[in-house]
């Protein structure tokens, strides 16, 4: 916590909150990153299985409120 004060005394607040949400950003761009990956090797995996349509197919619920 000391560090965010310094680093206001030192940039000033907009600068201070500018580099707290680019850790934000940061964080959830890793997480999309890392869904990115994981949907690629499924859909490799997918065609080395054999299955002829390794698209993802829409998940039928019960409850379709939408409709």
């Amino acid at each position: 916590m000391d560090i965010w004060f310094s680093a206001i005394g030192d940039f000033g607040f907009p600068a201070a909150i500018s580099f707290y949400l680019l850790h934000r950003v940061e964080r959830k761009l890793d997480t999309l990153n890392a869904s990115v990956h994981e949907l690629k090797f499924q859909e490799t995996e997918a065609k080395r299985a054999g299955s002829s349509s390794y698209y993802l197919q829409p998940v039928e619920e019960e409850n379709d409120w939408y409709q």
